[in-house]
């Protein structure tokens, strides 16, 4: 929030490393899925998605439907910077789906919304 972006990067992997190191598969992806943020904040598009992914293959073998959803939710935001659109439709509607098989109404609704911005 502060623009402070290669100290939260640090605080980050330090987070992730000593999560690593305690066996909280949780706490480590979810520092990964804040590096690609951060990457994605930055510009740093193929980073951002290499980075996005990981976390949501992550988040889907641990089992979080919100984390896979919220990691889909920002690649297609990054398809529809770069203008991938077809990627874009893919990643909000696997994000749609499942933002409505966990009730988050809401997330579900900005993910049709940014489909319909697309079409």
């Amino acid at each position: 929030m502060l623009d402070e972006y290669s100290e939260a990067t640090e605080a980050l992997r330090e987070a992730q490393s000593q999560f690593q190191q305690i066996g909280n598969k949780m706490g480590a992806v979810q520092c990964l899925k804040s590096l690609g943020d951060i990457h994605s904040a930055l510009n740093e598009y193929p980073a951002a998605t290499e980075t996005l992914q990981e976390a949501q293959s992550q988040f889907q073998q641990i089992g979080d439907k919100l984390g896979a959803a919220q990691c889909l939710q920002s690649l297609g935001n990054i398809h529809k910077v770069l203008n991938k659109f077809s990627e874009a439709i893919e990643m909000f509607t696997e994000a749609q789906s499942l933002y409505e098989k966990i009730g988050k109404q809401k997330s579900a609704e900005y993910c049709s919304q940014q489909i319909n911005f697309i079409h």
